[in-house]
């Protein structure tokens, strides 16, 4: 089934959604992790590979640090959503794993919620990857149904500035 699948279409990426982390940690060890799954991921990942597709990532909300290197280890080279809440950071990762994890996500979604000065300091925070690259930022989980219209508009706004003029957005901000 994934042969043919694969076959008939061109997939940029493929995302694996695993939540296999809560706010405090993962659901499974890194030890039952290697145990059990790291072999089943080197497979499924060498086909995705075999086929093409070069981004594989994993979704995982949750503090999922510990099982970053075994997904890595397993063939994975992206993560999302980066979870501030739990304790994730998009600059501390990249600078424990490096460019060659691509991640996506990290922004907090409370920040959304709180409005202008909250965002701008998300935006601030994750400033650094936007100009290094590998690094796609939106909100770390889903756009809560309790964000006001203006400060979604704002976001989008300020984001793009932040992405295409980083400098531009930092004068705006003194």
């Amino acid at each position: 089934c994934g042969e043919r699948a694969l076959q008939d279409v061109d997939l940029d990426y493929i995302l694996l959604w695993e939540d296999m982390a809560y706010k405090n940690g993962p659901l499974i060890s890194p030890r039952m992790f290697r145990q059990f799954m790291l072999e089943p991921y080197k497979k499924l990942t060498g086909f995705i590979r075999d086929h093409g597709i070069k981004l594989i990532i994993v979704d995982s909300d949750g503090f999922a640090r510990p099982l970053i290197p075994l997904w890595i280890e397993g063939g994975v080279n992206g993560f999302y959503p980066i979870e501030r809440a739990a304790g994730m950071d998009a600059i501390d990762l990249r600078q424990q794993f490096g460019p060659e994890l691509r991640l996506l996500g990290g922004i907090d979604k409370k920040a959304m919620i709180s409005g202008p000065q909250a965002i701008d300091k998300e935006l601030v925070h994750i400033l650094p990857l936007l100009k290094e690259g590998g690094f796609i930022p939106w909100c770390d989980h889903h756009v809560p149904p309790d964000v006001p219209l203006q400060h979604y508009l704002y976001y989008v706004e300020r984001m793009k500035l932040a992405s295409l003029n980083p400098e531009q957005f930092l004068k705006e901000l003194s």
